[in-house]
């Protein structure tokens, strides 16, 4: 139970971290955005 909840916590930094990069890049270049939200399912 521990691991999944501190593994939830990790996907939301992820997450956080792929919004602002996607705000910091804007929508000329998604392509780096779709790649981490691959590595974030991956990882998952």
């Amino acid at each position: 139970m521990k691991n999944k909840k501190n593994n939830n916590y990790f996907l939301e930094i992820l997450f956080a971290v792929a919004v602002v990069i996607k705000n910091l890049t804007d929508i000329k270049s998604v392509r780096p955005h779709v790649y981490l939200i691959t590595i974030s399912v991956n990882i998952a």
